[in-house]
């Protein structure tokens, strides 16, 4: 038996609107703050959402009033994905 999960009522708590490709959804963003070496100082942008969302490296996702460029697509496997996200 396969598993599967219903996200839409915690995306709809719990996510925020977004575009990918011009197309609306809702995802879990988050910017993570991230320190290298005690110096340098970044953020690591990610988005949750569903797999049945079809999203490609290079995708564009647009959230917040600001645009970021899909640069990894990470399935886990559970019907969840995580897509891995640069400032554009």
């Amino acid at each position: 038996m396969a598993f599967t999960e219903d996200f839409t009522v915690y995306l709809a708590d719990f996510g925020q609107a977004a575009t990918i490709d011009s197309i609306p959804v809702r995802v879990l963003f988050d910017a993570a703050y991230a320190e290298a070496f005690g110096a340098m100082a970044t953020r690591q942008y990610k988005a949750g959402l569903p797999s049945t969302v079809a999203v490609a490296q290079g995708s564009t996702l647009v959230t917040g009033g600001s645009t970021y460029r899909v640069v990894s697509v990470q399935p886990d496997g559970t019907g969840w994905t995580d897509l891995m996200l640069e400032a554009a």
